[in-house]
Parts: C-alpha cells; structure tokens; sequence
C-alpha cells in the first residue's frame, strides 16, 4: 500500500526508482534521512546511498520526512558544504 503522504507526490517522481538513479551518478552524493522518516525511511536511504558511486548517508535521530529540512539545519549545512567542498577538487578551494 502508498502511505497516504505518498498520494500527493507528483507520478514522475513515484515512477522513479532513486536508487537506479544514485547508481548513474558520478558527482559526490549527500543523503540527509532522519531516523523517523516514514515515507524515505533509514533503510530506503541506505539503499540509495549504496548505489552510488561516491556518497555519504547521515541519518539524523529523531526527525521525520517532513521536518528534516526545517529541525535539521547544521546537519543540511554540513552536508552542503561537503558537496561544495568536493565540487572544488581535493583541496576544495
């Protein structure tokens, strides 16, 4: 069964398989999942993170889907600068 928060989610994005995706990417990739997250959980996260080529999964305690991206700000920081960092070659200048 589609949980319920699922129903509003645009076909695209339901008909992608994320993981696949992560697999075809060649830039570093960040995956932010809090441990409450019912609809992206901890073990769905992890799968996508495994596929990837170069990609670090940090799982923030306590959080759901719909608040990481508001509760969780030092977390979405660091993982940004990461990105930022690695985009800029090993020295990240």
């Amino acid at each position: 069964a589609v949980p319920v928060a699922r129903l509003s989610t645009s076909p695209a994005v339901l008909a992608t398989d994320t993981a696949v995706e992560a697999g075809r990417m060649t830039q570093p990739l960040e995956v932010l999942v809090g441990s409450e997250d019912r609809i992206c959980p901890p073990t769905d996260a992890r799968a996508i993170a495994d596929r990837a080529r170069t990609s670090r999964l940090e799982v923030v305690a306590g959080q759901g889907h719909g608040e990481l991206h508001r509760e969780a700000g030092p977390a979405l920081a660091g993982a940004l600068e990461r990105l930022l960092r690695s985009a800029n070659g090993p020295h990240g200048q």
